[in-house]
C-alpha cells in the first residue's frame, strides 16, 4: 500500500496566511476530509502543502497560536501500491560496489505491503525474502565487512528493524546486505526454525502528494505514530495540541478538532445537570451552523484529565486580552470535542467503538492500533509471525515496563475462523483490564508483575475468508493449500501443534475439518506461536486459548492416555472459574479434560503449552450449547464476554497470587510416549 505525504488542511474556525520563501501557506478554516481538502487546495491554490523542515513546522505552529487545540490534515495519503521489487531495494548501507546489490529473492507473493509501514526486509527459513512493518520484533543478521571478507552474526535478542540496525552498527559493520545467492545461503543458515530475521533491506513508504522528495518526518512516535494497519486511503493529520506532531488516519475521515470554551456562569448553577449540558451543546451546534458547518455535525463532551467535564479557572483581570489565554474571575473552562463529518459514512467517534458487535479484520487491526496509541505507557503492538497469506500476526503486549524481565500471561482468540465470539472476547478482555488498571490496585499490581500477551485473531487468513459471504461463514481452518494431489484448502491449526500430534481426534484427509497437517507445526501460524511462546516458556504462568462453542473449560490433555501432573490443581482452579462465570448470568460451564466432557483430540495449542512446561493451560469454549452454535447472535456478545471475563480473571488472579505470594512452585518432570498416528474424523467440532 502506497502512502503519500500530504500538506495542510485545517478543521478549525481560523483562516490565515504565512509567507515562506517563494511560497505561501494558507490556513483553511473549513472542516474537510483529506480528499476534499486536496481538491479544495488544488482548485484554489497549488496543492496541499509540503513540509520540508522544522522551519515549516514552526511556521504552522505560529499560525495556530490563536486557536487552541487544532488538528490539521497534512499530505499523507494511502493509495494503491503494487510493491514492485525496485521500490524495496534500499539497503541499510551502500558499502558495496555499483551493481553488487542486484540480487532479488522475494517470496512469490512478496513484497505485499501488509501491515503498517514503513516496511523492511525479512528472510525466512527457506532463504526467501518478505516485507514487514519495521516496528515488528525479530532477531537480525549482522554483517562484519573487513575488506573482501564478510562474516555473518545472528543477534541474540528480537528487536525492531531500526533497533537491529543500531545494534549491528554498534557491534559489527551493519545489517546484512545480500549480494548473491552464495551469501543468501550463508545468511539462510542462521535463520531460526519457524521464524524470520531482519536483513538490511528497507523502504519508507510515505511520499508527498505533490511529488516532493522531502524526507522530513515529524511523527508523534511517543504516541505510536504512524500506527495504521494498512489498507487504502491512509492520510496524515498534524496535531497542534502536540506541537504539530503527525498522526495517520483514514483520508475519508474528517479531522477531530478540540476546542476550549470559556463560559460565564451564575453562582449556584450546576453545570453537571444533564439539561444544562444539553442546552450548551445545542447552542454550540447552532453557532457552528451559523458558520456554515451544518452537515452532520456531531458535538460531544469529553472528560478532562481529572475525570471532570468542567474545570474552574480563576485568572487576573490583566490576563483577559485574549480569550484563549485566560478567563474572567469565576468563569468556568468547558472542554469538549467536535467531530465534524461531511461524509455520513465516515462519522466515527473513537469512544463509541462497539464491543458488542462482530468486527471484520481491518476494524480489529485499527482497534489494536488505536488501543496502543491511547495507552502508550502500557500497550505495545508486537508482530511475531506471518500467516500463510503473509499477513503479520500481531498481539497486544499489555503491562508496565519495569525494565526487568517479567512473568507473562498468554491469551489467543480466533484460532478457528468461524468462532467469531472469540475475537470479540479478546477485545473485551483488553478493554476491561485497561479500564481496571486505571482504578483497581490489584490490576495495577498485576500489570507491574506480569505482561499480558493477547492475540485477538490468530487465524487471520481464515477469519477474513469467513467474512467473505454466507457460503464461507462457517470456515474453520487456515488457508494453506493441501499436500500434493489434494484440491482442498486449509489445516486445522488446533490439531497442528507438536503435542501427541496425529494420535487421536484428527484426520489425515486434507479435506476434513480436523485435518492435522502434513507434520507437526507444518503451518506458519502454529510455528509463530510455538516459537514466540516456546522461546519464553519459563516466563509464562498461564496459557489461555479462547474458542466456541459448548460452555466448557477444558484442561490438558486431549489424549486420554495422558494426565497432567497438576491435574487436581487444574481442576480446582477451573471449577472455581466456572463458579465465577455462573455468578454473572447464571450460565454453568463444565470443567474437565476434553476426553471426559467433549471428545478426545491431539495436537492442540493447549496441550502443547502444558507439555512445554507452562503450568496452567485452559481452553475456554464460550456460549452457547448449540442453539445458535458458531453463529451466536450479537445480542449475546455482552453477557458472554462479561461471564467469560470473570472466569478468566479468576484463573489469572490465582496464578499471579501463587507466583508472587512467596509460594514455591514445584517442578515435576512429565514423561510421555510418542504414539503412532491414529486418525479419525468428527463432526460439530470446536
Amino acid at each position: 500500500m502506497e502512502k503519500v505525504l500530504l500538506s495542510i488542511v485545517v478543521a478549525s474556525g481560523l483562516c490565515a496566511v504565512s509567507s515562506h520563501a517563494a511560497r505561501q501557506l494558507h490556513y483553511v478554516h473549513l472542516g474537510k476530509t483529506w480528499t476534499e481538502a486536496q481538491s479544495y487546495c488544488r482548485e484554489h491554490y497549488t496543492d496541499l502543502a509540503t513540509i520540508d523542515n522544522m522551519e515549516d513546522m514552526n511556521s504552522l505552529n505560529n499560525m495556530t497560536l490563536t486557536v487552541e487545540g487544532v488538528n490539521t490534515a497534512i499530505t499523507l495519503e494511502g493509495g494503491p501500491d503494487k510493491r514492485s521489487e525496485t521500490q524495496l531495494k534500499r539497503w541499510s548501507r551502500s558499502f558495496y560496489k555499483h551493481g553488487e546489490m542486484e540480487l532479488s529473492n522475494w517470496s512469490p507473493v512478496e513484497p505485499n505491503g501488509i501491515g503498517s509501514g514503513p516496511y523492511c526486509g525479512l528472510m525466512q527459513v527457506d532463504g526467501l525474502w518478505n516485507d514487514a512493518p519495521c516496528s515488528e520484533l525479530y532477531k537480525a543478521v549482522c554483517c562484519d565487512v573487513q575488506g573482501s571478507n564478510v562474516t555473518y552474526h545472528l543477534t541474540s535478542n528480537s528487536m525492531s528493524w531500526t533497533g537491529a540496525q543500531s545494534s549491528c552498527r554498534d557491534g559489527y559493520t551493519d545489517l546484512v546486505s545480500v549480494r548473491n545467492n552464495a551469501e543468501n545461503e550463508k545468511v539462510k543458515e542462521l535463520v531460526p526454525p519457524g521464524t524470520y530475521v531482519w536483513i538490511g533491506l528497507f523502504r519508507d513508504s510515505w511520499k508527498w502528494s505533490g511529488g516532493s522528495n522531502s524526507s522530513f518526518r515529524y511523527w508523534a512516535k511517543a504516541k505510536g505514530a504512524p500506527s495504521s494497519s494498512g489498507g487504502p486511503d491512509i492520510c496524515v493529520a498534524a496535531d497542534f495540541t502536540d506541537s504539530g506532531k503527525w498522526h495517520d488516519a483514514y483520508c475519508h475521515a474528517v479531522v477531530m478538532t478540540r476546542f476550549k470554551l470559556h463560559l460565564h456562569v451564575e453562582d449556584g448553577q450546576d453545570l453537571d445537570d444533564e439539561a444544562m449540558k444539553e442546552a450548551l451543546l445545542e447552542q454550540v451546534k447552532q453557532k457552528l451552523k451559523e458558520q456554515g458547518l451544518d452537515k452532520n455535525v456531531k458535538v460531544s463532551f469529553r472528560r478532562q484529565a481529572d475525570g471532570k467535564f468542567f474545570t474552574k479557572e480563576e485568572k487576573k483581570n490583566d490576563e483577559l486580552q485574549s480569550p484563549y489565554k485566560g478567563t474572567m474571575v469565576n468563569s468556568v473552562g468547558l472542554g469538549f470535542v467536535l467531530l465534524l463529518s461531511m461524509m455520513e459514512a465516515a462519522t466515527v467517534e473513537r469512544a463509541e467503538y462497539d464491543y458488542y458487535k462482530y468486527h471484520p479484520m481491518p476494524e480489529i487491526a485499527d482497534w489494536m492500533a488505536q488501543t496502543a496509541k491511547d495507552n502508550p505507557d502500557v500497550v505495545t503492538i508486537m508482530g511475531y509471525g506471518k500467516t500463510y497469506e503473509k499477513r503479520t500476526i500481531n498481539l497486544l503486549k499489555i503491562g508496565v515496563n519495569t525494565g526487568e524481565k517479567k512473568k507473562a500471561i498468554w491469551m489467543d482468540c480466533g484460532i478457528h475462523a468461524r468462532e467469531w465470539i472469540a475475537p470479540a472476547f479478546c477485545q473485551y478482555f483488553v478493554r476491561e483490564i485497561l479500564q481496571s488498571y486505571k482504578t483497581d490496585t490489584k490490576m495495577q499490581e498485576m500489570m507491574k508483575n506480569v505482561d499480558f500477551y493477547v492475540t485477538p485473531v490468530l487465524n487471520m487468513d481464515g477469519y477474513i475468508f469467513s467474512w467473505k459471504d454466507n457460503s464461507t461463514r462457517l470456515w474453520r481452518k487456515n488457508r494453506s493449500p493441501g499436500p500434493a494431489g489434494c484440491n482442498c484448502t486449509g489445516t486445522d491449526l488446533n490439531r497442528n501443534f507438536d503435542a501427541n500430534w496425529g494420535t487421536i481426534g484428527v484426520s489425515t484427509n486434507c479435506c476434513a475439518e480436523i485435518y492435522c497437517g502434513s507434520q507437526p507445526e507444518s503451518e506458519p501460524e502454529a510455528q509463530a506461536v510455538t516459537y514466540f511462546v516456546g522461546t519464553r516458556k519459563e516466563d509464562f504462568l498461564c496459557f489461555l486459548t479462547i474458542h466456541s462453542y459448548g460452555q466448557l473449560i477444558l484442561l490438558p490433555y486431549g489424549n486420554p492416555n495422558f494426565t497432567a501432573s497438576n491435574y487436581e490443581e487444574l481442576m480446582k482452579v477451573g471449577s472455581a472459574a466456572a463458579d465465577a462465570i455462573e455468578k454473572v448470568h447464571g450460565m454453568r460451564y463444565k470443567v474437565g479434560t476434553s476426553p471426559d466432557i467433549l471428545y478426545p483430540n491431539s495436537g492442540s495449542s493447549r496441550d502443547w503449552s502444558r507439555m512445554s512446561g507452562i503450568p496452567f493451560a485452559y481452553t475456554f469454549e464460550l456460549r452457547d450449547n448449540g442453539t445458535f452454535g458458531f453463529k451466536l447472535p450479537e445480542d449475546q456478545i455482552k453477557p458472554t464476554c462479561e461471564e467469560a471475563y470473570s472466569g478468566a480473571l479468576h484463573i489469572i488472579n490465582y496464578v499471579h497470587d501463587k507466583t508472587f505470594s512467596g509460594a514455591v512452585a514445584t517442578t515435576v518432570a512429565t514423561v510421555w510416549t510418542v504414539l503412532l498416528a491414529v486418525c479419525v474424523s468428527g463432526n460439530d467440532l470446536m
